[in-house]
């Protein structure tokens, strides 16, 4: 016998892991959790129980598994708002799409078919149901910071193909895009390929000099002994200058290339 649905409008996208693996092993009360998040990211527990007809105990034990199998992200909800509260009041706009603040304009994007789309395709790309913090980065990227549906969906397939999941990544580098106004996925394409090219050039300078240094320390003693004693003589200090002038230029370059943008650090900041 075939079975279809006979629901037509609207769609939620489960990825056939959760659907393979992780179903028929769980709970069906964590099941209709997990699908009622994915539908509604960003509810809370006390809107999920009403929803679902459980405790709140049910859906926190329902979370709680499913963070336990790192299908889930997420804190308290008080702890995560006083927690964005912070990271985000020097931010006005960001501070827009941050705790409970940023309910209204996550009511309004329900009904933007682009923004749920977009949810829909970094759940798909990084294999997890987003959490409500996540939810409201993404607001963040498409209705605060105005970046288009293409460039955010090449955006969160790019951090996830350079094994950078985390959705702090995925903010810094949007935000790095808007400030210089990126708005096509070509122009995002030529940003990131800039960045490799300009990574690439910076390793490949710090391998050769270390070769010109070795070269240069030939001539004045070696390693580190030329390098105190040309600090405490100055016509050493000369020689090893002239001796190093092509390597200092060369490592001048790299330093250029290198403080191009570089996302591992965006990590950092």
């Amino acid at each position: 016998m075939k079975f279809a649905s006979i629901m037509n409008t609207g769609a939620v996208l489960l990825p056939e892991i959760f659907i393979s693996k992780y179903m028929p092993e769980a709970n069906g009360d964590y099941v209709k959790v997990m699908i009622y998040i994915m539908s509604h990211p960003g509810a809370v527990n006390e809107e999920i129980a009403d929803a679902l007809s459980l405790t709140e105990g049910d859906v926190k034990r329902a979370v709680k598994y499913w963070q336990e199998k790192e299908l889930l992200e997420g804190t308290d909800n008080k702890e995560k708002e006083a927690m964005e509260d912070k990271k985000t009041k020097k931010d006005p706009l960001r501070e827009l799409y941050s705790g409970t603040k940023a309910a209204e304009r996550l009511e309004a994007l329900s009904m933007d078919s682009d923004f749920q789309q977009l949810l829909i395709i970094a759940q798909t790309y990084r294999s997890k149901i987003m959490d409500e913090k996540e939810v409201q980065v993404m607001a963040y990227l498409y209705d605060g910071l105005k970046l288009p549906l293409d460039v955010l969906d090449y955006l969160v397939a790019y951090s996830v193909e350079k094994d950078h999941n985390d959705i702090r990544y995925i903010e810094k580098l949007g935000r790095d895009w808007a400030e210089i106004g990126i708005r096509t996925e070509k122009q995002a394409r030529n940003r990131t390929k800039q960045f490799e090219k300009g990574e690439t050039l910076a390793k490949g300078t710090r391998r050769r000099g270390t070769s010109s240094g070795s070269a240069a320390s030939y001539g004045t003693g070696n390693g580190a002994e030329g390098c105190y004693a040309g600090a405490t003589n100055g016509a050493s200090t000369t020689a090893a200058s002239r001796s190093t002038g092509t390597a200092g230029k060369t490592g001048s370059r790299a330093n250029s290339s290198s403080r191009r943008t570089d996302y591992n650090e965006l990590l950092r900041q």
